[in-house]
């Protein structure tokens, strides 16, 4: 009975361990996902707008809601323009015949090449200690300093300026490659990148410059922030979810007991849409990295299926910003979907809400370089303690319906939008009930370049036609790397100061005040930055003190070509041979001159009479000469009138 009780206990013991054990892989995957590479999307767009991978050379159509990553290049057409949406407070907006690349792409770092035509930035908050935002012209570099509205014009090909412009608010650091000079609100600023005044700038008001691209950014700036007054962020998601405040005039939040505040969209921003449910309507799309995105067609479903969870609660369709297991922050992910390879077809459904992150993608991310400056996400803002982040009581895991699971044959898949349907209800509920764990194999989805030459032209597009296509065009200050950071600092230590040390304010160690020395008088300060000065031998330096020996008057003099501080000084006399050419004579060694005898004396030169002294007072005695030998013979004292 005993050994009965024994085994009873061991195998509880061994099932215990089982569980606590498969709890910890389960949640090991949503800790952290394999990529976390910072992403941006289009989040605008009107007309002809192309963009070329980085790992690839096939020019696609760029549509709402794409993500955009780091080496992607974007070109406009004619009466075409896009606006890219960096984080919650930040957007970029590119103007018709336009060329840019998104050079850096991380969290703390911006960097946008801009070889031809115009852009706006839009830096609704700015973090000047940890954020960088800068745009390379051709030969030039911005960097934004604060937050504001910002406009940099490059024009044509083979134009010979760059404008820089500060409507509103903000300010600029400029550089170009031999100068540098700061621009502050209000202002408009044109460097000369080529011609007779290369190197050159001149001001003027940014007023003067205003035209219908300026009107547009500011219109998108107002519709904005309106929509990120009545937002959630800090409450119910935090401002990694980027783009939520799309959600505010397509659905409301409600309350649930078992999964917090939810959001539900209403009926008319669906109608649009046959028997509408989540990732049926749009497009599976390659992004560098990453592998295969969802790309909603819905105008506001960028949060929606890049963060949390879409729910099957009381007979509709609502999405959670977090799954049941949250982490530290929320990460971006390409869909948040189970996603299998069921005879040649390829099935997908909404993940679970207790589901960890399935990681279908997992076969691309095999030695793949990250590329995030906060992994921890220690800068981003959370909502408070208070809001649940959990059910307020364990339930069952709720499936998806069967009426959930969309297929397209695999032959089609990422080719083109294609015909996506669901399954019948029958044979998705099958699929649904299979149990799916992160440690699965990820499918076999095909890569991009096997299929890269079968893509559909609802994806491919043309080559940009000339001259919106121009890459070869030398951007930037100077040559940017990723790994060095910020260009502005390089460039600020190089071009302003010279690679010249800058001299910080004394600071008072009791009461942290910045005061100068209570000796010091109050003058102005000279120089574009602080020259470090020199102190005098023997004073507060390791110099050694010299000692000075009486010399005889026979002793010859010592050499005065050398100075106190020993360096050799260069003397310029001329030679008399050549007339009027000047001779440079090799410095002189420190070491004092031999011993010679007595030195053969020059023929001396006439010697101007002294000045004469002013005559003494007829109650005075005849002054004494200077300089007067003891042995010279005694002059007559000048006679009074």
């Amino acid at each position: 009975m005993h050994s009965a009780r024994r085994f009873g206990f061991a195998a509880i013991t061994v099932m215990l361990l089982a569980m606590v054990s498969a709890a910890a892989e389960y949640r090991f995957e949503d800790e952290e996902p394999d990529m976390t590479d910072r992403v941006a999307r289009i989040s605008y767009i009107k007309g002809d707008v192309h963009v070329k991978r980085s790992d690839g050379d096939v020019w696609e159509r760029a549509v709402l809601n794409l993500p955009i990553v780091e080496g992607d290049e974007l070109t406009t057409g004619p009466d075409a323009r896009f606006e890219i949406q960096f984080g919650a407070y930040s957007h970029l907006r590119i103007s018709e015949k336009s060329v840019i690349k998104i050079t850096t792409l991380r969290d703390n770092l911006v960097a946008v090449s801009l070889p031809e035509g115009a852009v706006t930035a839009t830096l609704a908050r700015f973090d000047d200690d940890n954020d960088a935002f800068e745009i390379d012209a051709p030969s030039t570099t911005v960097a934004f300093l604060k937050a504001g509205r910002y406009r940099v014009d490059a024009g044509p090909v083979g134009y010979e300026a760059v404008r820089v412009s500060i409507p509103e608010e903000g300010e600029a650091r400029i550089y170009s490659n031999n100068s540098g000079f700061s621009l502050r609100a209000g202002r408009s600023a044109r460097v000369f990148v080529a011609g007779p005044y290369i190197g050159e700038f001149e001001h003027g008001e940014a007023s003067q410059f205003v035209d219908s691209f300026d009107r547009w950014a500011l219109d998108r700036d107002e519709l904005i922030a309106k929509r990120q007054a009545s937002a959630y962020y800090g409450k119910y998601y935090d401002t990694d979810l980027y783009g939520a405040d799309d959600l505010n005039d397509n659905g409301d939040w409600i309350f649930t007991r078992d999964y917090g505040y939810v959001w539900r969209p209403y009926r008319t921003a669906v109608s649009g849409y046959a028997d509408w449910s989540p990732y049926r309507y749009g497009s599976w799309r390659w992004v560098p990295g990453f592998g295969w995105a969802w790309v909603n067609d819905e105008p506001w479903g960028w949060a929606t299926y890049h963060h949390g969870r879409w729910i099957w609660y009381s007979g509709a369709w609502h999405w959670a910003p977090y799954g049941y297991h949250r982490t530290r922050r929320s990460w971006w992910y390409p869909a948040l979907v189970v996603l299998r390879v069921v005879n040649r077809n390829v099935c997908w459904y909404p993940l679970s809400y207790h589901h960890a992150y399935y990681n279908y993608n997992r076969n691309y991310h095999r030695n793949y370089r990250r590329n995030r400056d906060d992994p921890d996400g220690d800068n981003v803002t959370r909502p408070p303690l208070g809001t649940p982040r959990e059910p307020s009581r364990q339930i069952v895991a709720a499936n998806p319906p069967g009426s959930s699971v969309i297929s397209v044959p695999l032959d089609d898949f990422g080719k083109g939008r294609g015909v996506f349907k669901k399954l019948p209800v029958d044979d998705g509920r099958n699929i649904v009930a299979q149990v799916v764990t992160p440690q699965d194999d990820a499918p076999q989805l095909p890569a991009m370049r096997d299929i890269r030459a079968k893509v559909r032209d609802d994806i491919r597009a043309d080559e940009p036609k000339l001259p919106v296509r121009r890459t070869t065009v030398s951007v930037g200050a100077a040559t940017r790397r990723n790994d060095d950071g910020p260009l502005d600092k390089t460039l600020r230590s190089r071009i302003i100061q010279g690679d010249r040390p800058v001299l910080m304010p004394r600071i008072d160690p009791g009461t942290g005040d910045v005061r100068a020395p209570s000796d010091a008088k109050a003058v102005r300060s000279t120089g574009a930055v602080g020259r470090p000065q020199s102190q005098p031998a023997g004073r507060d330096t390791k110099e050694p003190s010299r000692t000075i020996t009486p010399m005889h008057r026979n002793d010859p003099p010592p050499a005065q070509s050398v100075p106190r501080n020993d360096a050799p000084k260069t003397v310029i006399r001329r030679d008399p041979a050549v007339l009027d050419t000047p001779t440079v004579e090799p410095p002189r060694r420190a070491e004092p001159p031999p011993q010679r005898s007595e030195p053969k004396k020059e023929p001396s030169r006439r010697e101007e009479p002294p000045k004469k002294s002013d005559p003494p007072q007829k109650s005075e005695p005849p002054r004494s000469e200077p300089n007067k030998r003891p042995d010279a013979p005694a002059k007559k004292a000048p006679e009074t009138l």
